[in-house]
């Protein structure tokens, strides 16, 4: 699979061991020059529910074959989740971190949570897990579904959206709450349901800071940055025992109206099934 390669920044992530920080520029060098002509390009990553006609009930969890789990059903038009990678010193950050903040409010279709992978180990270690190095700005929708990475125009984001939100996927339903419990402590609450079947996947709740405190190269506060994890986890669903589960998260939040919790729910193969966003 390839992704744009327009105009990437190299990171330089702070805590990280300088044997990784070695091997990680070593790598970018490669990338650096094996792409450096290369045609710009974006990925579509089929998962196997893609292209299953909506009504149909194929199992897409990615269960072994003859599983006795019965198939979930499957529906089109789901919330789609972005993940935007980025560093406080990549010059080209700031244009994707506009341009996604502007769709977000424009459409009700989309959420996405900028992960600023130079000052947060756990924005650092999801870009490492999907976007593997391969530099900043690098857009994941949908776990990886569509990709942008580099220097692209808005209107490769809104097709990436489009396609993401017109694909298959499993019908499974988020809900819950959040509410504030002193100053550094959250409740964080979420249900995840299917109407028939058994979902097997991954959740992971986003805390995010709307306006926050990591500034871009344009001394502009970077939008929708990741605070840490509330929920990060496999999980089991099915249409008789819906995953709940209610946390405390502990962390510097500062103003609770500025904070909100992205939800997403990803299939076995990584790909994004749904999104909610629960306001503070």
């Amino acid at each position: 699979m390839s992704k744009r390669r327009n105009d990437t920044y190299e990171m330089k992530p702070d805590d990280v061991s300088a044997k990784n920080k070695a091997l990680f520029m070593a790598i970018i060098l490669i990338l650096a020059i094996g792409t450096a002509s290369a045609v710009a390009a974006y990925y579509i990553y089929s998962s196997p529910s893609a292209g299953i006609e909506a009504g149909d009930t194929s199992p897409s969890d990615g269960g072994d074959s003859g599983s006795t789990d019965a198939a979930v059903p499957i529906v089109r038009n789901h919330m789609v989740i972005g993940e935007l990678f980025v560093t406080t010193t990549c010059p080209y950050c700031a244009v994707a971190e506009s341009d996604l903040e502007t769709l977000e409010q424009d459409r009700g279709d989309f959420y996405f949570v900028t992960m600023v992978a130079d000052v947060n180990k756990d924005a650092y270690d999801r870009y490492m897990e999907i976007s593997k190095q391969q530099g900043t700005p690098d857009t994941e929708f949908d776990g990886g579904r569509r990709g942008e990475l580099g220097a692209v125009d808005a209107s490769n984001y809104v097709n990436d959206i489009e396609y993401c939100k017109s694909s298959a996927v499993d019908d499974v339903r988020i809900s819950g709450d959040a509410s504030v419990m002193d100053s550094s402590h959250l409740s964080v609450r979420v249900s995840v349901s299917v109407p028939s079947g058994t979902f097997k996947g991954h959740i992971r709740a986003f805390v995010i800071e709307k306006t926050s405190r990591y500034v871009n190269v344009k001394n502009e506060s970077i939008p929708n940055a990741f605070l840490g994890y509330a929920i990060n986890e496999d999980i089991t669903t099915s249409s008789g025992n819906a995953y709940s589960k209610t946390v405390t998260w502990e962390g510097d939040y500062r103003d609770a109206g500025n904070i909100a919790i992205i939800v997403a729910v990803y299939d076995s193969y990584g790909m994004g099934v749904n999104a909610y966003r629960i306001n503070l």
